[in-house]
């Protein structure tokens, strides 16, 4: 298992969620409308190894919105979620 804990880029008024490496979701963790804390696990992703990869970011936010689904297919770059920070 590896986690990454991540910086998010900034656009307009939202903070985004990108994936670092190629993958499938394995599991979205997060659901709009939630608030996440600062380093909870957002999702899993399988990388093309076979290991887990648990995605987090270090600021507390709500959830916008999640641009993925379980079983999405992702790579460096996909955009994962839009969250606001609170």
């Amino acid at each position: 298992m590896i986690k990454w804990e991540l910086t998010t880029h900034s656009w307009l008024n939202l903070e985004l969620v990108t994936s670092p490496s190629n993958g499938i979701v394995k599991e979205v963790l997060i659901a709009e409308g939630q608030k996440v804390s600062e380093w909870a696990p957002m999702f899993e992703i399988e990388n093309n190894n076979g290991l887990l990869q648990y995605i987090s970011v270090g600021t507390r936010e709500t959830i916008e919105k999640v641009n993925v689904e379980n079983g999405s297919t992702v790579f460096p770059g996909t955009l994962l979620a839009q969250v606001k920070e609170d």
